[in-house]
């Protein structure tokens, strides 16, 4: 069972049953950390323009690879960025940022 909610499970691609599909989804997967170290630079940076816009980038990505809590994830990051209060603003985002991390370090194709 693929269950996102268990932090040392992988998190296989609800599509990694179409066997014509899992060649691109591994090509995502192997993209992963580079996204997720884009937006961590993006964050120290407090580039929140670049961050929204990484983070949306990666929510509709994920979606279309068979990854819907990665998805939800990066939602919750790009929405994020909408707070008022810079200071509660950043602990939410490091927070939700590194949430969004670590479902990708799980993330499989297969």
């Amino acid at each position: 069972m693929n269950d996102p909610s268990q932090p040392f499970d992988p998190i296989i691609s609800d599509l990694s049953g179409d066997s014509d599909l899992i060649d691109i989804i591994e090509e995502f997967v192997d993209e992963l950390p580079l996204r997720v170290s884009a937006m961590t630079e993006a964050m120290n940076e407090q580039n929140f323009e670049e961050l929204r816009r990484l983070a949306h980038q990666l929510k509709g990505a994920a979606g279309g690879y068979g990854f819907p809590c990665i998805t939800d994830s990066a939602l919750q990051v790009e929405h994020g960025i909408d707070l008022n209060d810079t200071n509660a603003m950043t602990q939410k985002l490091e927070k939700d940022l590194e949430a969004l991390a670590e479902l990708c370090r799980r993330a499989r194709a297969k």
